[in-house]
């Protein structure tokens, strides 16, 4: 899934965030070009042609990263919550128990 990117040094550009997958991580993606980064951190020139660093900060559950432009956080999609964590791991849970409750 891509996910737009809004940043006024971009703007135009096509800035966006390829998200992680079972396989690969999130990737940035500009100019319909996926660029290649090292450990989540992208050098990119933005529309007036300066230089600028953009980092993808992931958390292990959640595939869509937060993206910091030049020290700039910009949240995508809001955070997820406790509950939903929850309601993730409750598989994981049941598969663990076993049938150790049926009886």
């Amino acid at each position: 899934m891509d996910v737009p990117v809004e940043h006024p040094a971009f703007s135009g550009r096509g800035l966006l965030i390829r998200t992680a997958g079972l396989v690969k991580g999130a990737r940035l993606v500009i100019d319909s070009e996926e660029k290649k980064g090292k450990r989540q951190k992208y050098q990119l020139r933005d529309n007036s042609g300066r230089e600028v660093e953009v980092r993808l900060r992931s958390n292990v559950f959640d595939p869509i990263p937060k993206v910091e432009i030049d020290g700039q956080t910009i949240t995508l999609a809001r955070p997820l919550t406790w509950y939903e964590y929850a309601w993730m791991g409750l598989p994981i849970v049941l598969v663990f128990a076993g049938g150790h409750w049926a009886h």
